[in-house]
């Protein structure tokens, strides 16, 4: 492969972490703080789970040490991050998780016999780095990798935190179109010339107060996170109601939020705020508008397949009829 396919920067691997949100159990959980039924209906009960976008797969091993009663599966687009995550694997002897390298496109255009459908499918810091080409391809790919009962969790940049990082942003990745410079180099550049527009007063730093937070916070990362943070063509903070629309065409629907924290929303804000939010008449309304009092900057949205039943507990889901969990 070259160094970017698809407007994805392939010039570095991406960074190791692990993100509690996306575990088994806790999607269950979020599914029914949110009223609907979860993808397991018994405890302990085996499982089958895709992570699409895997990274270097530290998580995924994670996730499958944790849980040998599940089978788990890992595609990413970089062999590097599935050469990587099968090392981890194997020093590990785990044996019920492997890997597969893999485009979104090509797989949206043949689902492989040979991976099925899951009860989870996840994916976290990939929907809102991608081109919207490959975007809908995705949402392909989970309208056939999902089980009937199945959950789909997507952590994605979400708007509006992100406003005022949009001048950096655009700017780096204009300085790599035209420079042909590497990708560190482009940083670099960027991170200095924008320390020049502030230390010059320009008008920007004073009317998006974020910019000047985000320069500082980009000094303290590390290039191959800043890489896949920013140099994608595809890069694009969404909000949860383009969200929404997106993959309700492989016939998800929102079942609540996996960060939940969020329980406590809108009820914790001051009663003006949340008597705003509560008065607007459409759930992607209220959960933008929501979003927008808390200038929410990253979402995790768990969404359930067509078939997927609610939980018998309309009292919880009265109290959860904002959407979030």
């Amino acid at each position: 492969m070259t160094s970017s396919s698809h407007g994805y920067d392939m010039s570095a691997g991406y960074t190791y972490g692990f993100c509690p949100e996306m575990a088994p159990d806790w999607l269950d959980l979020a599914a029914r703080l949110a009223g609907h039924a979860p993808a397991r209906r018994a405890s302990g009960a085996p499982f089958r789970y895709l992570e699409l976008g895997c990274g270097q797969g530290m998580g995924l091993c994670l996730l499958a040490a944790a849980n040998p009663h599940g089978e788990f599966l890992g595609v990413d687009f970089l062999p590097e991050h599935v050469d990587h995550g099968r090392a981890i694997a194997e020093a590990a002897g785990l044996t019920n998780i492997r890997f597969s390298d893999g485009d979104f496109v090509a797989l949206a255009a043949d689902w492989p016999t040979e991976f099925g459908q899951f009860d989870y499918v996840t994916l976290h810091g990939v929907y809102s780095w991608i081109t919207p080409m490959v975007r809908e391809a995705l949402v392909r790919c989970l309208g056939q990798a999902t089980k009937p009962t199945g959950l789909v969790y997507i952590g994605y940049n979400a708007q509006p935190g992100w406003l005022g990082t949009v001048p950096f942003r655009h700017i780096s990745r204009l300085i790599k179109d035209v420079s042909g410079q590497p990708s560190d180099v482009v940083l670099q550049d960027s991170i200095a010339l924008f320390d020049r527009l502030a230390t010059g007063g320009a008008t920007s730093f004073q009317i998006l107060p974020g910019l000047k937070a985000r320069l500082a916070a980009v000094k303290r990362q590390s290039s191959n996170y800043l890489i896949h943070e920013y140099l994608h063509e595809g890069w694009h903070p969404l909000w949860h109601s383009e969200v929404l629309k997106e993959v309700g065409t492989a016939g998800l629907s929102f079942v609540g939020s996996a960060s939940l924290a969020e329980t406590l929303l809108p009820g914790a804000l001051p009663p003006a705020l949340r008597a705003t939010i509560e008065d607007q008449a459409a759930e992607t309304l209220r959960m933008d508008v929501q979003d927008l009092v808390i200038n929410q900057s990253f979402r995790r949205d768990t969404s359930s397949a067509p078939y997927s039943t609610p939980c018998p507990r309309p009292t919880l889901r009265r109290w959860m009829r904002c959407g979030c969990i």
